[in-house]
């Protein structure tokens, strides 16, 4: 997950992300029973959940009808200073 919140904006890739997070979904749902019963496997269960709900608004925001421009008027509304180009997942 460390490595997919570096990951520039321009190059992100909706399908990968689904599948990293679907894999380590499935990789949980392997653990016993004892390591299921502990609170960190619920918040991280919980933040999976939280990790695929994020992807899908950025797999709307990744769609070809954003323009440059749609970018620089939805930056500035939300005051985020950094460039376009400069934005990680």
């Amino acid at each position: 997950m460390e490595k997919i919140d570096q990951t520039p904006f321009q190059v992100y890739v909706h399908k990968t992300i689904k599948d990293a997070i679907d894999s380590k979904q499935n990789e949980m749902r392997d653990f016993p029973n004892k390591m299921r019963s502990y609170q960190i496997y619920e918040v991280y269960v919980e933040q999976l959940k939280n990790y695929k709900k994020v992807n899908d608004i950025l797999m709307d925001l990744r769609n070809d009808a954003m323009k440059p421009k749609h970018w620089k008027e939805l930056l500035s509304k939300l005051r985020i200073t950094t460039k376009f180009s400069d934005i990680t997942v």
